[in-house]
């Protein structure tokens, strides 16, 4: 098996189980998961952690879903993906538009996720070694 550089994925949400579901998801595949629920402690988490990408569980309130991605994206251009519910396109839309890098309806497929994780974290790791 060849070795891999473990990749540092930042998961902010409320839920428990679907963290559980998460962190299960990424540590089959060698990533390593670190938890936060939403609010202030996540800018300290992303200083703490300085992950490799955010994925981003979405609270269902209107008003409060995408303020903590634009406190991310106010400190870091990490990749997020955002986890919402299915169906919803304008909330699909809301979310690209507020700097998710990628949404993906909930309940997620953990393949698919891995696949998406893997995916842009191959470009970030393109441009960061191809920027002059």
């Amino acid at each position: 098996m060849e070795d891999r550089v473990t990749s540092k994925i930042l998961i902010i949400g409320d839920d428990a189980q679907t963290q559980k579901d998460l962190i299960q998801a990424f540590a089959d595949q060698a990533f390593r998961a670190y938890v936060t629920p939403k609010g202030r402690s996540v800018s300290f988490q992303l200083r703490l952690v300085q992950p490799d990408l955010i994925v981003l569980d979405t609270p269902y309130s209107r008003t409060e879903r995408w303020r903590v991605l634009r406190q991310i994206r106010a400190m870091s251009f990490v990749p997020v993906i955002a986890l919402i519910s299915p169906d919803q396109v304008e909330i699909k839309v809301e979310g690209l538009e507020s700097g998710a890098d990628f949404s993906m309806a909930k309940p997620v497929s953990a393949s698919e996720l891995q696949a998406r994780a893997r995916a842009l974290l191959r470009r970030a790791q393109y441009v960061a070694q191809h920027a002059a």
